[in-house]
């Protein structure tokens, strides 16, 4: 699948509190090719590994220990940087546009000569 292709090589920063969840979510991204920046359960470390190490994407749990992650979203966001919520309740979610990562990812492995990004099997196709 293409889609998984993008992720080869491509820089995810995961941000959970949850060990069990967050080495899940690592395990299942590095299984499906990619580079996993953390997992951070707080928002200052997973800031810290972002300005050092610039991802490609990240998954950013809602509700942490301490905090949300909204700061860490909005930066991203500056930033252009694509960004999933991950969240079990979906009433602290903030109107976002989902469809936006699932293009965004492809496109950017697309630049690197990773993906296709339109045509049949592929995100646009």
């Amino acid at each position: 699948m293409d889609l998984l292709r993008c992720l080869l090589g491509s820089l995810i920063l995961v941000v959970e509190d949850d060990p069990l969840i967050a080495l899940d979510l690592k395990a299942t991204l590095e299984h499906a090719g990619a580079v996993v920046l953390g997992p951070a359960g707080r928002v200052r470390d997973a800031m810290l590994l972002a300005e050092n190490s610039l991802p490609a994407a990240a998954v950013l749990d809602v509700r942490l220990e301490v905090g949300t992650s909204f700061p860490l979203a909005k930066w991203l966001a500056e930033r252009d940087i694509p960004f999933l919520f991950q969240t079990s309740d979906p009433a602290l979610m903030p109107p976002i546009r989902p469809l936006l990562f699932c293009a965004t990812v492809p496109a950017r492995a697309a630049d690197r000569g990773g993906c296709r990004t339109s045509g049949p099997g592929t995100v646009n196709g």
